[in-house]
């Protein structure tokens, strides 16, 4: 799932990961993430940007450890997405898997996601 409230980049990750034979799902902000995670999917990953509307980065992943209907996905990577300088630090803060610093390249993208869940299927 890619978690980002800018529309470009969501659906430019989204598709990049498609193209590459995954299945993905965007979401616009945290809440969004969560209702979305609340009907069991098989998510491998989770590429989540900090800074959103509604329901940030922070906040998204305290309801995700926090709410019991979601603990199926406590051991899943989460990839922190942002443009700040400190991106290395949040994905520290919020225990995440990894990082990946704005701008990045879709070939990036497809590489920290390879090495998450291995080469898509298809």
């Amino acid at each position: 799932m890619v978690i980002e409230d800018d529309t470009d980049v969501r659906e430019m990750v989204v598709m990049a990961l498609e193209s590459a034979g995954y299945e993905v799902e965007g979401a616009r902000h945290g809440r969004e993430a969560i209702s979305l995670l609340l009907v069991p999917n098989g998510y491998g990953v989770l590429l989540l940007d900090m800074r959103m509307p509604v329901m940030d980065g922070w906040q998204f992943a305290a309801a995700l450890h926090r709410d019991p209907a979601l603990n199926h996905y406590h051991s899943i990577p989460i990839i922190v997405l942002t443009a700040a300088a400190d991106a290395a630090r949040w994905a520290q803060e919020i225990g995440a898997a990894g990082y990946l610093a704005k701008p990045f390249s879709m070939h990036d993208v497809l590489g920290i996601v390879t090495g998450f869940l291995g080469a898509a299927d298809g």
